[in-house]
């Protein structure tokens, strides 16, 4: 009786393995206990289902089912360890892969599938002997299933549909999908198949696996990143990108049949290679990676549907994947069919289907043209030959896909590499965002970058988008003007009348956020003042204190905040981050409306990474350095003073001239444009492009600094601001504005070498030591 039960418990469990759609392998009936046993309910189905396989695998040896009753196997029972949440290394001296339940399941499923099952113990053989007549009634089930074209699980059956359609104007013959299939529906049943049961290794010519104290370490013969030729794409569907290779459709169809006639040594099974009679046979995995998280009150969560197709002895990579992606349970199952469940999927279903033996499929076999018949496409992508023998893509690996407007994407995989494998998951991720909409794919989406600017140690609110009447001109003027400009300009009234419920407003005429203390509302003619360290409006008579890490708003929403330029800890020694030793307060400004920046799509390689990085950590800080103060400043002057009426070719107005300034450091010319006057240009005359060509690099630095720092009521006398200390009785070098320094900004773009053109090493033992570094105008800030 005891026996009996077991094996009542164990069917109701897994579902008899495959999960058939026989009715018989569904319990329904019973009380709430034997329903939870065979049905386990969402949320918690999987967790609790698995909580339940592992209590009946302790029982399995130990003791009689009788004494852990289905009552405290219900999932509200349930409180079990850390360790029983998957199958691998569990902190001690016996691995889970060991489980002797655990083997027995994995033998049902492999008698189910009706494949060879692995070495068993006496109690496996008197278990699967019981099991036995409703192993037979399965099997006969299935193929009275497959005789009516119902043996594929819901989502094979979306795919084949797909393929009839898909491929019937090229052939008459579409390839099957395999319905024999070893369904791997729970968590870690890939990675205990990997190995086999008796032993601590397995080996072929593509992938070697090793028994480790963690569990399974696999080293898969292909470990690379190149994508060079790789991406391949049947024609007859969606339109396909020009570094992709275009496949013909009949070939597509040629390369899937050849995919899924795998050699027998492709289709052994790991975890029966030591046994006399091995399992040969397809193992497949159900993912249900997110697509679209759910946004309370707009939309439900929703998830696409991706099938692994994998030969028996690839079962690591199935495994690899699911450590990423999860596992979705039996495919055979209704709670699984995403059909059933329109809310919580996307209406799109991908497949994947792994054949590295496809590399040594010749191009004549898949039906591509001789070079003679080939079109220019074709030439280009290489999908013609000039030889018989040779080989698609080369004999190297590739991955090709068929999609279209319908929601499925398949793809053949030849390779064995992890990457592959993960890389396709995203790239379906990416079609089904497209397909369904309102998501993102994965290179899609971006920041809001807000730009901001270096203001100096002054700042009037009133001169913003205007021509500075005062005080630090440089980068004012036209550069804030499109930021600011509106109809109606905004006042501080306006802001008391929309905003009476989020703030509160001082009888001194400020604000304060009521849900953040540290953001302040301030009147559109605020003074903001580093000496004084003050905010002040009404021609000074109220004030408020100018404090770091508090960020003022205009009412045009234009926000000030006082921070100290070059505190980025961007150097690091002895794996602790120090901050650096050049740094000074400076005001920031920062625009009310940003800008959306896409996020880059390109192949691997192409610098996505290094550009989603925050630029603060390549920019580093220090003193302005000057040669000779008397002598450099008499060249910076010169260029102050120069005519530069005559700088455009014939014709044309002088830049200066057209906005009516008097010289280069006129307040209505912004240091951009300054800078755009002294940079060659093919509408310059050529005495002026010899002129730019005369200045030195550190003096057109040093013009930059002056223009940053320059104050209108300083008029012609600018130099006298400026000095250098004397060092051992001689002046220095390094620049000083007042009673304090200079700070100027550079940013790392790689390493000196020998190789270089300009300025190369002597020898690359410097390599890796001598960076590229470039200095950043005057008034960067990275954006916010």
């Amino acid at each position: 009786n005891i026996m009996l039960e077991r094996v009542v418990l164990l069917a109701a469990l897994v579902g008899l393995v495959s999960g058939g759609h026989a009715p018989l392998l569904r319990i329904r009936g019973g009380g709430e206990e034997v329903a939870n046993l065979g049905r386990a309910q969402a949320p918690l189905k999987r967790a609790n289902a698995f909580k339940i396989a592992r209590v009946l695998s302790e029982t399995f040896e130990r003791a009689p089912l009788a004494e852990a009753s289905t009552k405290n196997l219900a999932p509200g029972n349930l409180k079990l360890g850390k360790k029983m949440e998957g199958i691998g290394y569990n902190g001690g001296v016996k691995s889970e892969l060991d489980d002797p339940f655990l083997t027995a399941y994995v033998n049902l499923k492999l008698a189910a599938c009706g494949v060879a099952m692995s070495k068993m113990a006496n109690k496996e053989e008197s278990f699967m002997r019981l099991v036995e007549p409703i192993l037979k009634t399965y099997q006969e089930q299935q193929h009275l299933l497959n005789d009516h074209g119902f043996a594929l699980c819901p989502a094979d059956q979306r795919i084949q549909n797909f393929l009839n359609e898909y491929l019937k104007d090229v052939t008459d013959d579409v390839p099957q999908l395999p319905t024999r299939q070893l369904k791997l529906d729970r968590h870690g049943l890939a990675k205990m198949l990997s190995l086999p049961k008796d032993g601590d290794s397995f080996q072929n010519d593509i992938i070697t696996s090793y028994r480790v104290a963690q569990g399974v370490l696999h080293n898969p013969k292909s470990d690379k990143r190149t994508t060079a030729g790789v991406f391949h794409i049947s024609d007859g569907g969606l339109p396909v990108s020009y570094e992709k290779k275009t496949v013909p459709k009949a070939t597509f169809a040629k390369i899937l049949a050849e995919a899924l006639k795998p050699p027998s040594d492709l289709m052994t099974l790991p975890y029966t290679a030591n046994s006399d009679q091995k399992a040969e046979v397809y193992c497949s995995l159900l993912l249900r990676p997110l697509a679209c998280p759910e946004v309370v009150g707009f939309t439900e969560e929703k998830s696409n549907e991706v099938r692994f197709i994998a030969p028996g002895s690839m079962v690591s990579n199935l495994d690899f994947v699911e450590s990423i992606f999860g596992n979705g349970d039996n495919p055979d199952l209704a709670e699984n069919d995403a059909a059933l469940d329109p809310e919580h999927w996307t209406g799109t279903t991908g497949c994947v289907i792994l054949a590295p033996h496809l590399i040594r499929l010749k191009k004549k076999d898949v039906g591509l043209p001789h070079i003679s018949k080939a079109t220019e496409l074709q030439k280009r992508d290489g999908m013609c030959y000039e030889k018989d023998d040779e080989l698609y893509n080369n004999g190297g690996a590739f991955k090709v896909c068929a999609r279209d407007a319908r929601g499925v994407m398949v793809t053949v995989i030849a390779d064995n590499y992890f990457g592959y494998c993960k890389k396709e998951v995203k790239t379906q991720l990416g079609y089904t965002a497209n397909i369904y909409g309102m998501t993102e794919e994965e290179h899609a989406g971006g920041c809001m970058a807000y730009p901001s600017y270096d203001l100096g140690d002054e700042f009037w609110a009133k001169d913003l988008g205007k021509i500075a009447g005062k005080g630090s001109v440089a980068f004012l003027g036209d550069t804030h003007k499109h930021f600011t400009e509106t109809e109606k300009p905004v006042t501080f009234k306006d802001i008391e009348k929309e905003y009476a419920e989020a703030i509160t407003f001082h009888e001194d005429g400020y604000g304060v956020d009521k849900e953040y203390s540290d953001i302040i509302y301030v009147p559109e003619d605020a003074t903001f003042s580093l000496s004084s360290q003050t905010v002040s409006w009404k021609d000074g008579a109220k004030k408020i204190s100018l404090k770091p890490d508090h960020t003022y708003i205009l009412p045009c929403g234009y926000k000030i905040e006082m921070v100290k330029k070059g505190d980025n800890s961007v150097g690091k020694k002895g794996g602790t981050t120090s901050a650096n030793q050049y740094t000074k307060w400076h005001l920031k400004g920062t625009t009310a409306e940003g800008s959306f920046l896409h996020k880059p799509a390109t192949v691997s390689g192409g610098g996505k990474s290094e550009i989603s990085k925050r630029i603060e950590d390549m920019v580093g800080y220090g003193p302005v350095f000057i040669g000779d103060i008397g002598e450099d400043f008499d060249k910076v002057d010169a260029i102050v003073k120069h005519d530069f009426s005559k700088m455009m070719k014939a014709g044309g107005k002088s830049l200066l001239d057209s906005i009516g300034a008097k010289d280069i450091l006129d307040p209505k010319l912004s240091l951009g444009r300054m800078i755009q006057i002294l940079t060659p240009n093919a509408d310059y005359s050529d005495e002026h492009n010899a002129f730019i060509g005369t200045i030195a690099t550190h003096i057109r630095e040093l013009l930059c600094v002056l223009k940053q720092s320059y104050k209108l009521e300083w008029g012609d006398n600018w130099r006298q601001h400026y000095h250098t200390d004397a060092i051992n009785g001689a002046l220095g070098h390094e620049l000083k504005i007042g009673d304090g320094s200079l700070l100027s900004s550079y940013i790392r773009v790689g390493f000196r070498s020998k190789h270089d053109e300009t300025i190369p090493l002597k020898s690359d033992d410097s390599g890796k030591i001598a960076w590229k570094t470039f200095t950043l105008r005057q008034d960067f800030f990275p954006s916010w």
